[in-house]
């Protein structure tokens, strides 16, 4: 799956298979083709809006980003800013947590 330039040259979405994930699905799949797919601001703040389950509560959510980021290996920086995301969109980064996420220079450091 890809996308065309104006010039009408096809391009590739850095080698992501989107088709898997819209096959997956039954909304609509946004690819940036730089990055990743993108989803609503919504779903940054608590990304259980799309569980079949319904919405669980933004922190329970918050910690299994958390545990899974960990997993993953993920960014330090992108784990730090959807944290900050969740916190300031439900509270408010004032409180400790949000000042020691702010602190944080591993995934292991962040509360």
């Amino acid at each position: 799956m890809g996308g065309k330039l104006q010039t009408g040259q096809e391009i590739q979405l850095n080698g992501m298979n989107i088709s898997d994930v819209v096959a997956a699905l039954s909304i609509p799949v946004i690819a940036n083709g730089d990055a990743s797919v993108m989803v609503a601001r919504g779903a940054r703040w608590n990304a259980s809006v799309f569980s079949p389950k319904g919405k669980s509560h933004w922190e329970d959510v918050k910690k299994k980003y958390l545990r899974k980021s960990i997993l993953w290996n993920n960014d330090v920086k992108s784990t730090k800013y959807t944290i900050k995301e969740m916190i300031a969109h439900h509270s408010c980064l004032e409180p400790p947590e949000g000042k020691s996420i702010n602190k944080a220079d591993t995934l292991e450091d962040l509360p």
